[in-house]
């Protein structure tokens, strides 16, 4: 009995040493998060400070219920977004500007014009209160790409950014579906090709029948030996 309880008494020690290094730990990683991914939600749109304004708020008889945003919103996070992101900007060359100084007033202009046409709305605000970021932006680069160049290429380059593990434990579950025991000696080439397809590749339905010819015609110029070549003879 006796040694059930000291058995039990250092468990419980063990316990709480354990969880207080776990908590130290979250507490660690939490605070080291690099603050340029924070700056990074300034274009999350759902969390854009939007706040109505009632119609006759001060006064003025018969006007509507619209939408007010600060000015200054934003303003200091994109410049230091346009800041470290400045070489690959140049590298596109937008309209042939190829200075740090200029990308930095251009896309501050855009993100000002982009908040304006959210609060005239240009942009419809249901879309902006309630999309996802990924589809909003899509959205934006689609029909405004031409209004806001600089902004949308800036962005752009931010949805490149991974911001979790989730798609890397995405593409190793991909793997182990792909590489299975019975494919085991499937090189590494093949299985990066299979993957990116599998992954990358556009959906059947939206494949045309001229596409899928032109497939099959350089598969088959191309595909010299191994078993598939029995097909196109």
């Amino acid at each position: 009995m006796r040694d059930a309880e000291n058995r039990k008494t250092a468990f419980d020690a063990f316990r709480i040493e354990f969880l207080d290094k776990l908590v130290q730990e979250l507490k660690k990683r939490l605070v080291d998060t690099n603050p340029l991914y924070l700056k990074m939600r300034v274009f999350d749109n759902r969390h854009f400070p939007l706040a109505k304004r009632r119609p006759g708020a001060e006064g003025e008889a018969g006007e509507e219920e619209r939408f007010v945003m600060d000015d200054d919103y934003g303003n200091d996070d994109v410049r230091d977004l346009v800041t470290h992101f400045s070489g690959l900007l140049i590298e596109l060359e937008l309209n042939g500007v190829t200075d740090a100084q200029s990308l930095d007033r251009l896309v501050l202009e855009d993100w000002r014009v982009f908040k304006r046409d959210i609060l005239g709305g240009n942009i419809a605000i249901d879309k902006v209160r309630f999309d996802g970021f990924s589809d909003f932006w899509s959205f934006v680069t689609v029909h405004y790409k031409v209004r806001y160049p600089y902004l949308v290429s800036l962005v752009s380059i931010i949805r490149l950014i991974p911001m979790g593990s989730a798609e890397c434990e995405r593409m190793f579950s991909l793997m182990n579906r792909l590489k299975t025991d019975l494919r085991n000696r499937m090189k590494t080439g093949r299985l990066n090709q299979l993957m990116t397809v599998n992954r990358l590749a556009p959906s059947v339905e939206d494949v045309t029948e001229q596409q899928l010819d032109e497939w099959i015609d350089f598969w088959d110029s191309e595909c010299s030996k191994g078993r598939y070549t029995s097909y196109f003879r």
